[in-house]
């Protein structure tokens, strides 16, 4: 009877054994599918275009959106399509409001408002000069006030 006992006690100990790598195993493959997804998300986000307020009412892209809302302070809200790329003014948006909020395809939002004027005239004491380089690691818009 010890014998028999004794062996039964040895084929649970397998199975127990086989159950904790079992699941062991299973975790580790859900948490490298965790990762394989968000490293996705993350390089899905770094990849796509991306926009940057320069000014009141000036925006620049690192590639094709589109100006898919403007919201007004009465609570109007425009559903547009109207596409850009590159360098774009708002200004014209407006409407005779004195700001607006601007939404992109992307999810990206903007508060636009009239342009400053300076007492010299021009619209701005810097000159600014957009460098398209497109950084390969980060997908950044690069630009530098002369």
């Amino acid at each position: 009877m010890k014998a028999v006992g004794g062996i039964l006690s040895g084929i649970v100990l397998a199975l127990l054994l086989v159950l904790v790598v079992s699941t062991i195993t299973y975790l580790m493959n859900v948490a490298y599918d965790q990762q394989l997804t968000q490293e996705s998300y993350v390089n899905d986000f770094i990849s796509s275009p991306k926009a940057f307020q320069v000014g009141s009412s000036t925006i620049v892209s690192n590639g094709p959106l589109d100006i898919k809302y403007v919201i007004y302070p009465n609570g109007k809200v425009d559903n547009l399509s109207q596409p850009f790329d590159g360098m774009a003014s708002l200004s014209s948006l407006l409407n005779g409001d004195p700001w607006a909020y601007v939404i992109l395809s992307n999810g990206q939002t903007f508060n636009i408002s009239q342009p400053q004027s300076s007492t010299s005239g021009t619209s701005s004491n810097y000159l600014l000069t957009i460098f398209r380089e497109i950084d390969r690691n980060c997908g950044s818009l690069s630009y530098k006030r002369i």
